[in-house]
């Protein structure tokens, strides 16, 4: 993908050079601002302008290069049917600019999605999981560690300093689940959120793939050729897809059509992933998605809606045992 010197001439390149720019709210946790740009034909381009100064997620996994932008100029070969809008970069003062086709026609909707899209979706990770790893070298990648702790209580501080407004409902969130799960279960989800050395080393213990890193619904798009569009590749690593599963579970439950021991079946199935293999995936996973997300159950068990939460720590107990953490 070219990368441009400056975002006029990125701009100027597709047409673009003078045309208003329209901001657009976005249900991200970053500080990103995005616009929308139509072209004299009616063609809709997004630019998201990104910087360390501004977004503290940036800041919280150490990306001091501006990853997403840097995987959009590498361009490591994705599956057949997986592909992103992604059109070119730019450098704009404090970090850098990324133009993308618009594609507000293919996203998921906002509701519960239906389970031809889930399968869809769940179909394409395992693809996106199951391609040759590219080399270390080939982009700057997220670090396990900081992924794994971002919505910590260490992550909150940090997102705390920035403004952000997920900080209060991290905070209040993980004293929230401190108080409404079982003892074990509280103490080993504030043990590894303080130490996460011993469920990387479980994770050790599995292949590594390419992985997106946020694969929530809100950036994944299909369109009816039948190919999966995915945005927002800010954390891309390469790690053990018991990562990205745990995350996935946890940040689409509500969105959901199955159950999701039906929706780790399915991945497990289309992954082609069985036995011990599996056990030890799906353990790896369950952890993942409590860590990263354990803050958000507790707050919707507070709400009024514990059966999830529950769901989770027993999950978290089972998987504690079997990984011996």
């Amino acid at each position: 993908m070219p990368a441009y010197p400056d975002l006029p001439s990125l701009l100027g390149a597709h047409g673009l050079g003078g045309v208003e720019e329209h901001d657009l709210t976005h249900s991200g946790f970053s500080g990103a601002r995005i616009t929308s740009l139509t072209r004299a034909d009616d063609r809709r381009f997004v630019l998201k302008r990104m910087s360390l100064a501004r977004d503290w997620i940036m800041r919280a996994t150490d990306d001091t290069s501006c990853r997403e932008a840097a995987f959009a100029d590498a361009a490591p070969p994705l599956a057949k049917h997986i592909t992103t809008p992604s059109l070119g970069i730019a450098p704009v003062e404090g970090g850098m600019a990324l133009l993308m086709d618009d594609l507000s026609g293919h996203l998921l909707p906002p509701d519960r999605i239906s389970e031809t899209q889930t399968d869809a979706i769940i179909g394409g990770m395992a693809a996106l999981h199951a391609l040759p790893l590219p080399a270390q070298d080939a982009a700057p990648w997220c670090d396990l560690r900081r992924r794994l702790l971002l919505l910590t209580p260490a992550g909150a501080r940090i997102a705390s300093a920035y403004g952000a407004p997920v900080a209060d409902d991290l905070a209040r969130g993980w004293q929230l689940f401190d108080a409404l799960t079982p003892l074990a279960v509280a103490a080993q989800i504030r043990s590894l959120s303080e130490d996460p050395a011993p469920l990387i080393a479980a994770l050790a213990t599995l292949p590594r793939s390419l992985l997106h890193g946020d694969l929530k619904f809100d950036n994944i798009g299909l369109d009816p050729a039948g190919r999966m569009w995915l945005i927002d590749w800010a954390m891309p690593m390469l790690a053990p897809p018991a990562l990205e599963l745990g995350w996935f579970l946890a940040i689409n439950s509500r969105r959901l059509p199955l159950s999701l021991d039906e929706t780790m079946r399915r991945y497990a199935a289309a992954a082609g992933m069985e036995g011990s293999a599996r056990d030890r995936h799906d353990a790896s996973a369950v952890l993942c998605g409590l860590l990263l997300r354990g803050w958000r159950k507790a707050l919707d068990a507070d709400g009024g809606a514990p059966e999830e939460l529950r769901w989770w720590c027993e999950r978290a107990s089972e998987a504690a045992s079997l990984l011996r953490l």
